[in-house]
């Protein structure tokens, strides 16, 4: 899976990331050690998680995050 983050807000890519996995919030956030109300805050755009999280979350998604100078 490919996404290309300067066309989704990053609210959007955890949420794409996790309908990838056909996890619920709480198994999403099982992942990487997190409650299902840190997914839900993020998915709706009420906090934003740290590069690191979603590194982790890529990892253990199978999901390859590559970063391209335009």
């Amino acid at each position: 899976m490919e996404i290309n983050a300067n066309k989704y807000d990053a609210k959007d890519i955890i949420k794409i990331m996790r309908d990838s996995t056909n996890m619920t919030q709480k198994e999403f956030g099982n992942l990487v050690n997190k409650s299902s109300e840190w997914v839900k805050a993020n998915e709706c755009g009420k906090t934003n998680y740290y590069f690191k999280d979603l590194l982790e979350l890529a990892k253990k998604c199978n999901i390859e995050i590559i970063i391209r100078q335009k």
